[in-house]
């Protein structure tokens, strides 16, 4: 799954805050309801896994090798 965070080469600081990495949203995330709310890029329309920190940033990226 594609990550979306600040330590992402395509993160933008967004206008709108809603906590998203230190209450700045990327321009290009969005969401969408399944069951649950997931997050979404709006350049590739991939489901994203969001992260705010750089704690959450190292449980994410371990975990996935």
């Amino acid at each position: 799954m594609k990550l979306c965070g600040f330590k992402e080469s395509c993160f933008i600081n967004g206008e709108k805050v809603w906590g998203h990495c230190g209450s700045v949203m990327c321009l290009y995330l969005s969401e969408r309801k399944k069951p649950e709310n997931i997050g979404v890029c709006e350049i590739t329309n991939e489901d994203v896994e969001v992260y705010t920190t750089y704690t959450e940033y190292e449980r994410i990226t371990t975990a996935s090798t």
